[in-house]
């Protein structure tokens, strides 16, 4: 029951009064703010010790009249800055989640653009995969930021470094933890954003790799010449196994540091008991690794490069795919949606497939030259308009014997498009050979090249 200023006698119970200028009695306000959830009494009703503040809290109570927020009452200053503590880090988990959630956005739309750039004999001498190298570093500089937001602003992690420096000034006996870990849900937000932008990042350069191996031009590197002494100058090789090994070694690092990344996202995820969100981190590390795998070998394999940096290679390639399989082990276990965990199933066998096939390495302009001369005592050497040598529609070269003229038609054993022809009529897409021929020839490629020649 409510009574006024002048009837209440202070000795008999004290009061408190508010920021909002509200008066109340000490009882009354200890039940307000709920006092006795981090404190106890004894058999006296008498306060006789603290109790361990609560994992979760509610919302910081407020003033029974003005609902404003109390604050500022020494009395309550355990609970209310545990409270005021728990508001921070929701706001601060939500922030970073925000963030995330608009950057895997953007990630999603630049791995549909990657995916592209990853096709066989797509071309990446374009402005567009420039830029998309550009985004990708500048997405990757951002991502480690925001990581590192997470570790070094939580709230958690200013509140015990400002009760550190509190307690050396009062030369206090009281030992704290030495390590305040972030809040389980921003680490996950953040560190997912990070693996998913190290693994588009790691794939883009692997792209990138993969052509400059395959069209490795000794010549042009020395006239090039040796880098400065400026950090900025690109390195230079002076040989393609020099380059291969160098770009492997690369990728291989680059494997290792998102493996890191995703093992601590996975165990986080395990230590707080969030299945959704270990479900959706292991999807994600299984496509991860059947990059890795996928990547790692197409790069070691595109050209003829020593067998060290193939074994390193080859090394790479089997431990992700056995982390393929254990992380699907643990996947199934949590009873995922059954077209996600297909989904998972089916990279698992197409990097099982990747492993087993046989990569064709690039041939070589002197090897072509050595094909073409063995050929052409049977097939001819291509005549006025290339004779017996021809391209399917995605340009790999084939023959024709006999008068050279397209009788019957067959799959390139390459890429499975329709090649030869009928009645002397060539398949749609079906090219002379024109580039491959000026090559064996010695001779410059032609401003015209892939105009059809006439049918023969």
């Amino acid at each position: 029951m409510m009574t006024t200023l002048a009837d209440h006698d202070p000795q008999e119970e004290p009061l408190i009064a508010l920021q909002c200028n509200h008066l109340f009695t000490m009882s009354t306000l200890d039940g307000v703010v709920g006092l006795d959830s981090v404190y106890e009494k004894n058999a006296q009703g008498e306060w006789a010790g603290v109790r361990e503040l609560p994992a979760k809290c509610g919302a910081i109570p407020q003033c029974p009249h003005c609902r404003e927020p109390i604050n500022n009452v020494r009395r309550y200053g355990r609970i209310l800055s545990h409270l005021m503590l728990e508001q921070a880090s929701i706001k601060f988990r939500l922030k970073i989640e925000f963030e995330t959630r608009t950057r895997l956005a953007t990630l999603n739309t630049h791995s549909e653009k990657i995916a592209k750039f990853e096709e066989k004999n797509a071309n990446i001498a374009t402005p567009e995969f420039t830029e998309a190298q550009k985004t990708l570093n500048r997405l990757v500089d951002a991502a480690g930021r925001l990581q590192k937001t997470v570790e070094d602003e939580q709230p958690e992690r200013r509140v015990y470094e400002k009760a550190v420096v509190a307690l050396e000034h009062r030369s206090s006996n009281i030992k704290l933890p030495a390590y305040i870990p972030p809040s389980p849900q921003a680490f996950i937000s953040a560190n997912r954003s990070y693996a998913l932008t190290l693994t588009l990042h790691f794939r883009i350069t692997a792209v990138y790799f993969c052509h400059t191996l395959a069209n490795f031009d000794p010549t042009k590197q020395e006239k090039r010449g040796k880098p400065h002494n400026n950090k900025k100058s690109e390195h230079r090789f002076e040989s393609i196994e020099e380059m291969g090994k160098n770009y492997v070694e690369n990728l291989v690092a680059q494997c290792d540091f998102i493996s890191g990344v995703f093992h601590s996202l996975i165990v986080k995820c395990q230590d707080s008991k969030s299945n959704k969100s270990l479900e959706e981190c292991m999807l994600l590390y299984i496509e991860a690794l059947y990059f890795m795998v996928q990547h790692v070998k197409k790069t070691a394999y595109v050209k003829k490069l020593p067998e060290e940096v193939k074994t390193r290679a080859t090394e790479k390639i089997s431990a992700s795919f056995t982390l393929m399989n254990s992380t699907l082990n643990a996947l199934e276990a949590l009873k995922p949606d059954p077209s996600k965990l297909e989904n998972s199933r089916k990279l698992v066998q197409a990097a099982d497939k990747c492993i087993r096939s046989e990569f064709y390495e690039e041939v070589t302009k002197e090897e072509k030259v050595q094909i073409f001369q063995a050929m052409s005592r049977d097939v001819g050497t291509a005549g006025s308009f290339g004779g017996h040598w021809f391209t399917c529609p995605n340009g790999h070269v084939y023959t024709i014997g006999e008068c050279g003229g397209a009788m019957e038609q067959s799959v390139c054993p390459e890429c499975r498009a329709v090649v030869g022809g009928q009645s002397h009529q060539r398949a749609s897409g079906n090219n002379v050979a024109a580039d491959f021929l000026r090559q064996v020839r010695g001779q410059p490629p032609a401003e015209d090249f892939g105009r059809q020649a006439p049918p023969m």
